[in-house]
């Protein structure tokens, strides 16, 4: 019970100071409950800085202007993207926010990626319950082709029948991913890709990973 939760840090408590801009969206006890009970809250230092960062991102950025999406947070990636899909000239795309859109094009992305967790192409979409989430993946790319921005896919991946240490997984062209294999990260003609697109930006906003990043094989 985050009330609870709330009650309980207020005994410890003068003062109350966020400075973790990373999860300030998050419903917790400490983020939510807790500034309401002692009335007052403010942001720390560095989280200011970084909203100072990305409101310079968000009003007239030097040009081009790249956004980098990955990560396994698939529909709060996804909005992210939409929401800034006017404001940047180019969008890369990998960890479990490439799949979606691979599936959108008709490749096939093998077994259900760990990055994943289950296939959601068919499930209604969680904010959104009039649509699903390859309906929503499609109507981001119908955007990004409206207002002329290029999303940039993967090429190849890292892929292995399972999630385990192994020696030798797979380098695996990204439209001949076999069926009993998973994504588990991009792939070294990704890196190059990725890489150029990135040298080649002005403005970079970076929000994710693009594989299994807790994991030393990939």
């Amino acid at each position: 019970d985050r009330d609870a939760m709330a009650e309980v840090l207020e005994r410890y408590s003068d003062v109350f100071v966020n400075d973790v801009l990373a999860t300030v969206h998050l419903l917790t006890a400490g983020a939510v409950e807790l500034p309401k009970r002692m009335r007052h809250g403010t942001c720390g230092m560095l989280m200011e800085q970084e909203m100072l960062y990305f409101s310079k991102m968000l009003v007239n950025p030097p040009r081009p202007t790249v956004l980098v999406l990955g990560s396994v947070h698939l529909e709060e990636k996804l909005h992210l993207l939409e929401s800034l899909i006017r404001k940047v000239d180019r969008i890369v795309l990998g960890g479990a926010v490439a799949i979606p859109f691979l599936k959108a094009k008709g490749i096939s992305v093998g077994r259900i990626s760990p990055l994943l967790c289950e296939d959601n192409s068919e499930k209604m979409f969680w904010s959104d319950k009039t649509t699903t989430l390859d309906r929503y993946v499609r109507k981001l790319i119908d955007h990004a082709e409206r207002y002329n921005v290029r999303l940039v896919l993967p090429l190849d991946f890292i892929t292995h029948t399972e999630l385990e240490p192994t020696r030798f997984p797979s380098t695996t062209p990204v439209n001949k991913v076999p069926d009993d294999h998973m994504i588990l990260d991009i792939g070294p003609k990704t890196i190059k890709l990725f890489t150029a697109e990135i040298r080649d930006s002005r403005t970079l906003f970076w929000s994710g990973r693009m594989g299994c990043a807790n994991r030393d094989d990939y």
